[in-house]
């Protein structure tokens, strides 16, 4: 997509340079949103799993002391 926007002449080979670094800050840029994305999901998980440990702890502790 980025080479079929840019315009390089033959004698343009830095142009190229150019444009691999700018598609690849690119590709880091999507990565690490995604990651984002999944690592607050993940935190997200983990803190309804815990939450509904602590309430079957509860349960649990209140069940013995009946």
């Amino acid at each position: 997509m980025l080479m079929a926007c840019a315009t390089l002449r033959d004698f343009a080979a830095g142009g190229f340079n150019t444009l691999t670094n700018i598609a690849r800050i690119l590709v880091q840029d999507v990565t690490d949103v995604f990651g984002v994305i999944e690592q607050r999901g993940l935190e997200e998980k983990i803190k309804t799993l815990w939450g509904a440990s602590l309430l079957a702890m509860r349960w649990f502790s209140n069940m013995k002391g009946d």
